[in-house]
């Protein structure tokens, strides 16, 4: 199963997203290339929220705040 995660300020995490059909890699490359089926059909959508967080800025401040910095 694909889920959001809580590394970023846009998604909420484990939102459902998919899940893998397959997975591949080739040879002397570090990426994988992952097929997934959507958990959303999102040609037959009919109504969509568009949400903007207003504290974005204070989030990423606090979140920097707090996370451990990278070397």
């Amino acid at each position: 199963t694909v889920v959001t995660s809580d590394l970023n300020s846009v998604f909420p995490r484990n939102i459902m997203v998919g899940t893998v059909k397959s997975v591949m890699i080739k040879p002397g490359q570090q990426y994988f290339k992952i097929i997934v089926n959507l958990s959303t059909d999102f040609k037959n959508l009919g109504y969509v929220y568009i949400v903007k967080n207003a504290l974005i800025e204070e989030q990423t401040q606090l979140e920097a705040s707090i996370l451990p910095q990278k070397k």
